[in-house]
């Protein structure tokens, strides 16, 4: 079974890529139920509980590559991190009108 530490991992990579929380959560949880079955399957081909997890972990990739495939899609950044200038122009203007 994977480690806390492993989601905790992938979950504060997203953060910084700038990929929205929203989107972080949906993805851990997938991530989580696309485990589950891939140890389900591991077990009923006759692997004991150890050697389940780990392949199951195998399959799965490690928390770089599933990182990199999400911050490949920039649908899934947020608004800062996708219109860089644009929220930069937007502070600004926030800024001056609350003078």
């Amino acid at each position: 079974m994977p480690s806390v530490q492993q989601f905790e991992t992938l979950r504060l990579e997203l953060l910084r890529g700038g990929v929205t929380p929203v989107f972080i959560e949906r993805t851990l949880l997938e991530l989580r139920e696309h485990l589950a079955d891939l140890e389900a399957a591991a077990l009923e081909t006759g692997l004991g509980p150890e050697d389940a997890a780990r392949s199951a972990l195998e399959r799965l990739g490690s928390p770089q590559t599933i990182a990199a495939a999400v911050l490949a899609q920039p649908a899934l950044l947020g608004f800062s991190h996708r219109w860089p200038r644009a929220s930069a122009y937007l502070r600004c203007a926030v800024l001056i009108a609350a003078l």
